[in-house]
């Protein structure tokens, strides 16, 4: 084979790589499949998203009502307020160190007296429901008459904590932190009912 033989047969030789087209395959195929799981679960998440926070912005945040409440430095000035007569306490079974007067709203009157151990909360208001906030059970209830009116005293063997009644239109309670002895209760609620 002469030398001008061999350079034609390499020359052939190099120009067929370069006349063959390149391949179009790209050999990928294990991501292929793993990018269309992943873009799936992308849709899946972001779709899930976007419902909750379209549910959630349907549903109305609840509305808070705070009530109207007022301190006063007077009991005269409690009663103009709240538009009915209010008595003080004359008789306590301790002695008190301090006065609150408070108005919730229109249908409530609060007077609270706080003494070095004990506190003693009187509350009036207008209707028939329960006002005293106290939803202990009780191992002694009894019921008394006072000047006509049917007390609901409640305690233990010993010491009395809630007196209820209700007086043209009114319910009135006395609750007290540390209970007294029937009697003084009693007492309390005789210096209120009593002219």
């Amino acid at each position: 084979m002469t030398e001008e033989m061999k350079f034609r047969i390499m020359d052939n030789i190099n120009h067929w790589n370069d006349n063959k087209k390149p391949s179009k395959l790209i050999f990928f195929p294990v991501y292929k499949k793993y990018l269309s799981v992943a873009a799936c679960l992308i849709i899946l998440v972001a779709g899930s998203l976007i419902a909750h926070n379209k549910i959630n912005d349907l549903v109305e945040p609840p509305l808070q009502v705070s009530p109207d409440i007022r301190e006063f430095n007077t009991i005269d000035k409690l009663s103009k307020v709240m538009g009915f007569s209010i008595k003080e306490i004359k008789t306590l079974p301790f002695e008190a160190e301090e006065v609150q007067y408070t108005s919730y709203g229109n249908d409530l009157a609060q007077i609270e007296y706080m003494g070095l151990d004990n506190s003693l909360t009187y509350r009036i208001s207008k209707g028939s429901e329960d006002n005293s906030g106290d939803y202990n059970d009780y191992s002694v209830g009894k019921k008394v008459k006072i000047s006509g009116e049917e007390i609901t005293l409640k305690g233990n063997e010993t010491q009395c904590f809630l007196a209820t009644w209700q007086s043209a239109g009114y319910f009135y309670s006395v609750q007290l932190t540390n209970g007294v002895s029937w009697q003084e209760m009693l007492s309390t609620i005789e210096s209120i009912i009593l002219p």
